[in-house]
């Protein structure tokens, strides 16, 4: 179930309210007899939505980020002493910095007057909550040329032309479109496109990998089918690392150089150490 709610479009920030999601399970049950790694069905694959709230997955689940993370999506912003501006300033921080939020007793991170309570460098402060984005979800293009406009609708200006294997952070979703940070502004991208999403991503890495190489050419791929985005060509004894098998194809682990991402490789064109 998606929940609608309001924000200004092509405003430099937006107001995060509350979100969930439908769940469904990553895996059926069942363990690939040669590889050992879980056997994640391809619906799984397409259709995986984690169960969030305010962006913290289901319970039980490993995670690329802590429930009380604050990641900074604006440019820059203020670490202070104190929940106002004004106060003795801490730190500056940049566009993408993690930052620890400090939970209540009931293991919440709860703003005071806009600011959420964080420690940084081991020094307690206060970051304008408008300048962050709590627990953060982020989806990972799988194919080039994705469209990101400043309003939810293909009708509207188109403020983006998006590669394949970038990351971004999801600030919160607009019917079907999800609003994400881009270059310090909010855009909309059509949740239709080819991606993937944290919650996928850190159940997959939550599985026990393997190692292989492959045993002649082949194609990785942002997919598991032939139809998705190559990422590049391989030869024989490429290395790689596996943690799960979709249909006939391994997920693995691939380095872009900027970021750890999920990948694709055919298991026939592969042998596990």
């Amino acid at each position: 179930m998606k929940k609608r709610f309001h924000v200004f479009v092509c405003a430099l920030l937006v107001l995060v309210l509350s979100l969930s999601a439908c769940a469904c399970a990553l895996a059926d049950g069942n363990i690939d007899s040669t590889s050992g790694l879980p056997i994640c069905s391809s619906y799984d694959f397409v259709h995986y939505r984690a169960d969030y709230n305010k962006y913290i997955p289901v319970d039980g689940i490993c995670r690329l980020y802590s429930p009380t993370d604050l990641q900074v999506i604006s440019k820059s912003a203020t670490v202070w002493t104190q929940p106002r501006t004004g106060s003795t300033k801490i730190a500056t921080v940049s566009h993408g910095d993690i930052l620890e939020g400090v939970a209540d007793a009931s293991g919440n991170v709860n703003a005071t007057d806009g600011f959420y309570p964080v420690l940084y460098k081991g020094q307690y402060g206060y970051i304008n909550a408008s300048y962050v984005v709590l627990s953060p979800l982020q989806i990972v293009l799988m194919e080039s040329n994705v469209p990101a406009y400043c309003a939810p609708t293909t009708n509207a200006k188109k403020v983006g032309s998006l590669a394949k294997l970038t990351r971004y952070t999801v600030l919160g979703f607009y019917n079907d479109y999800y609003i994400i940070s881009l270059r310090q502004a909010a855009a909309f991208v059509p949740m239709s496109v080819r991606h993937y999403d944290t919650g996928f991503e850190e159940l997959v890495y939550c599985n026990a990998g393997r190692t292989g190489t492959t045993v002649r050419k082949t194609t990785l791929r942002t997919g598991p089918n032939d139809d998705y985005a190559s990422i590049k060509d391989v030869s024989a004894g490429y290395a790689f690392q596996a943690f799960a098998r979709i249909g006939d194809w391994y997920v693995v682990s691939y380095d872009t150089g900027d970021d750890q991402v999920l990948a694709y490789l055919n298991v026939y064109d592969t042998q596990l150490q």
